[in-house]
């Protein structure tokens, strides 16, 4: 009973951040002279390192789900957005460094693959703009970390290599 209470405390503090970070992401409320941060993109990113069992991660990324706008399937940035998450959580033990500094790491990373996925040119026509949105990006992480932190906590089992 004390495991379930634990998995349903973690999932449900992990479904929060991430319908806020949707809410806040849709709302535009934390854009920076015309700059938006990637608040889905960071929460998934942070969470992917709070959570170690590949189906409540899944649970999570389905909430993505939600915010995805079209009707006939998902637009680029959301199946980007996916797949980045998916592909942070299978290889996060495989990171060098420690736990803050590699999600910091993959948040900075994470930004400029979904422009790769969702619009290649913006890289080369505004890599300034991308420069600024990674900084931002990080900076939303570090306060969701800090957060995650100490409302979900660290597994046990959390390793940074095998």
């Amino acid at each position: 009973m004390k495991v379930f209470r634990f998995f349903s405390r973690r999932f449900a503090i992990g479904a929060l951040l991430t319908v806020l970070g949707g809410i806040l992401q849709a709302s535009g409320i934390a854009a920076v002279s015309g700059v938006r941060p990637n608040v889905l993109l960071v929460v998934l990113t942070v969470l992917a390192f709070f959570f170690w069992d590949w189906v409540m991660y899944a649970g999570i990324l389905s909430i993505v789900i939600v915010f995805a706008k079209s009707e006939v399937g998902f637009e680029a940035p959301y199946l980007a957005l996916i797949l980045i998450s998916g592909a942070v959580f299978l290889l996060k033990q495989r990171l060098p460094g420690n736990q803050f500094s590699n999600t910091t790491f993959a948040i900075g990373v994470g930004t400029v693959l979904t422009y790769a996925v969702a619009d290649p040119a913006f890289l080369t026509n505004d890599p300034i703009t991308i420069l600024i949105e990674v900084f931002y990006n990080m900076l939303v992480g570090i306060v969701v970390y800090l957060v995650a932190e100490r409302t979900i906590g660290h597994e046990p089992e959390f390793r940074t290599s095998r």
